[in-house]
């Protein structure tokens, strides 16, 4: 709502830097890749090999755009896949310049032909898409047709209902990024969390989707994860479990994220418990708040990645690979909490 507000008001800031779109897009499909994989769907991505190294672009608006319609894309669909493909072409009299084509498509649900352009309306949802079974606002798309009229492009949608939907974008006269010579296969893409030493982490917040990604991105590791879906639990189970790390997310219902990181600070039993604030605000007021509280910040959505980078400032770094086979290795738990009950499993 806040994004929303900004774009009709006319304030959203607008940023363009080089963007390197193999990389944006690898940490696209790692943030949905367990999502994917719980529901037996194909996620994959078709970037010609002589697409320009980088682009001149607002990197955190054309995350936003791609992780509402990726995310939409494997909510809405239940077999078969999710496909992400990129296009250019140069235009006539310019050597620095690419048209740019970005399309998500899916076998999903699909979309009725008098519903494709109410979609894109704020607070509007399919007919066929039941909130109750897939739950959402109706803003993902609302701010997605926003934020690419901002960044001088257009989106339009084609769908068969029971086949699918692909969502398409066009950007014309995009800015190559000269001198940019990284690839994707020459940067550090090491992401695996045992580098770190084994440690209980405990993630508050109140949406479930967020509770599984994070818990994913914890899977087959050696570290324990408890998962909160309120402030208030998260400070209960933060006393019972002594975490090594807190991942609180900023906004939740009756105790925000500010809120429970102070009374986790003021409580001699929780401390000294490092915690790293999680949150989609992009408000420089919340920044500055949690660093205040001296806080670590992460924006959603968060890759595993830069989950990573964060850690290995807060916990020490694993033994060697020989030292690990003379130990018995820790096995992972995950403990998935609700206000009512409290389970715990392999």
């Amino acid at each position: 709502i806040l994004d929303l507000s900004k774009i009709e008001a006319g304030k959203l800031n607008i940023t363009y830097e080089p963007v390197i779109l193999n990389v944006l897009t690898q940490e696209i499909l790692e943030i949905f890749a367990h999502k994917a994989k719980q529901k037996n769907l194909v996620l994959s991505a078709n970037i010609p090999a002589n697409f320009p190294p980088a682009i001149l672009f607002d990197e955190v608006r054309l995350r936003q755009i791609l992780f509402n319609v990726v995310g939409n894309a494997i909510k809405f669909t239940d077999s078969g896949g999710v496909t992400f493909t990129v296009t250019s072409h140069q235009p006539e009299n310019s050597s620095d310049t690419i048209n740019l084509e970005l399309a998500i498509s899916d076998t999903g649900i699909g979309i009725e032909a008098a519903q494709k352009e109410r979609i894109f309306d704020a607070f509007i949802q399919s007919d066929g898409q039941s909130t109750r079974k897939y739950g959402g606002t109706g803003l993902g798309l609302a701010i997605t047709k926003r934020l690419t009229e901002i960044l001088g492009g257009t989106v339009t949608v084609e769908s068969t209902p029971g086949k699918g939907s692909t969502f398409s974008f066009s950007f014309p006269g995009v800015k190559i990024a000269n001198g940019i010579t990284t690839s994707v296969g020459s940067i550090d893409v090491d992401v695996n969390l045992d580098q770190l030493q084994p440690a209980t982490n405990l993630v508050v917040d109140d949406v479930q989707f967020n509770l599984d990604l994070i818990a994913g991105y914890f899977a087959h590791s050696q570290h324990r994860v408890i998962l909160a879906s309120s402030g208030r639990l998260g400070i209960n189970l933060a006393i019972i479990h002594q975490p090594d790390v807190i991942l609180l997310d900023l906004w939740m219902p009756e105790l925000d994220g500010i809120e429970t990181a102070k009374l986790l600070q003021q409580n001699p039993q929780t401390s000294q418990i490092p915690i790293i604030v999680i949150t989609a605000s992009t408000r420089p007021s919340d920044e500055a708040a949690v660093a205040e509280l001296g806080c670590a910040f992460l924006r959603k959505p968060v890759t595993k990645g830069q989950l990573l980078q964060e850690l290995k400032k807060l916990l020490p770094l694993a033994e060697t690979s020989r030292d690990r086979q003379l130990n018995q290795p820790r096995s992972p738990i995950l403990a998935v909490s609700s206000p009512e009950t409290l389970s715990t499993g392999e």
